[in-house]
């Protein structure tokens, strides 16, 4: 929609198309052009291992990006042994809090955020959880990026988490509302 060369969005909506006529067709009139005349030709009917998805180890947490949510009073320990664990089975956690950098625990060992909540979308995870501490969920209960970002993770059906008073930040997203 944003292209202004019709041919481009002509030519993707054809490409849409032999994935499926009926989005293709509701994605042309969205942007302005013609939709398919009929379906495209149906495909080989083969297969890649290799690109299926199916395929891929989907009970390990390797290779997952898992967003932590914390601020200022976190649980640092409970913090440093959850990224700490997940980084040993391969998963690559990344805490986010209001604003990237260094974070005040109430247990011990600042940690840092890695980056701010309100830069990053829950859609760039696979999986977030809430850090403990009763001051980061107070303050992360009345960030609406963070509540925002916890409530989408659970509508796109993301293994969502908390730990400790991290499940008050669980119950204030509302995730069955």
């Amino acid at each position: 929609g944003k292209c202004d060369h019709r041919e481009v969005r002509e030519a993707v909506v054809g490409e849409l198309n032999h994935v499926d006529h009926d989005l293709a067709a509701a994605v042309a009139g969205g942007i302005g052009v013609s939709p398919p005349a009929s379906p495209a030709a149906p495909s080989h009917g083969r297969s890649s291992p290799a690109l299926s998805q199916l395929s891929l180890p989907g009970d390990t947490p390797a290779t997952r990006k898992i967003a932590i949510l914390a601020a200022d009073g976190v649980d640092g320990a409970g913090l440093r042994r959850l990224t700490e664990a997940l980084r040993e089975a391969g998963a690559m956690p990344e805490v986010l809090a209001p604003a990237d950098g260094p974070l005040r625990s109430s247990t011990s060992g600042d940690p840092a955020a890695d980056r701010a909540i309100s830069t990053m979308s829950s859609v760039l995870y696979d999986a977030v959880i809430a850090a403990g501490g009763p001051d980061s969920v107070e303050a992360l209960t009345g960030d609406g990026y963070a509540v925002h970002f916890l409530s989408e993770a659970f509508r796109h059906q993301k293994p969502v988490g908390a730990f400790g008073s991290g499940v008050q930040l669980l119950a204030a997203a509302n995730l069955n509302g």
